[in-house]
């Protein structure tokens, strides 16, 4: 699917719904994405604080792809609360199948990697993929992500059994 009217954002608050049918739907449509059943099952008013949370932080970040009303992307940063972690943030990026192909998961990326340099935090960024999610992984290292660590059995897929994962890192604003 092409899309003309695609916009990419920060979060609003008013996006809870549309946010939550992303997250239904990108979590059936790709085995790459861990997650947690908990999310997948809050409530439109939770979800709503949790959007405010995100947009209240100084240090945390969720950016959307919107095509008319529906999220089609997301990419969401999480920084570490504590003193001493700080400078350290995870990012994770998806895009619904149909959008695949059509570089929303590079414009989403580039938007919050914007975001994080002009903000000057977090300054060591941090993700987790699947070693067979070739394209996430050449995506990421298009941005400067380099392989920190390879993992055995990093993730569990009931359809394919243990899986190799990837931890990648980037680090922004350090001289």
């Amino acid at each position: 699917m092409t899309t003309k009217s695609l916009v990419i954002r920060p979060v609003q608050v008013t996006d809870a719904r549309a946010y939550l049918c992303f997250l239904n739907q990108v979590v059936q449509e790709t085995p790459f994405l861990p997650i947690a059943a908990e999310n997948l099952a809050m409530s439109e008013a939770f979800c709503e604080l949790t959007l405010r949370a995100v947009l209240d932080s100084s240090t945390d970040a969720l950016w959307v792809a919107v095509d008319g009303a529906k999220i089609v992307g997301a990419a969401r940063l999480v920084s570490e609360p504590e003193p001493g972690l700080q400078h350290i943030g995870e990012i994770s990026v998806a895009v619904l199948k149909t959008y695949w192909r059509q570089k929303i998961g590079t414009q989403l990326l580039d938007a919050l990697l914007q975001a994080i340099s002009a903000s000057g935090q977090p300054r060591r960024i941090v993700l987790t993929v699947q070693a067979r999610n070739q394209g996430a992984i050449q995506l990421y290292q298009q941005f400067g992500f380099q392989i920190e660590a390879k993992l055995e059995a990093g993730y569990y897929d009931p359809a394919v059994g243990m899986l190799r994962v990837l931890q990648m890192v980037r680090l922004i604003n350090i001289e």
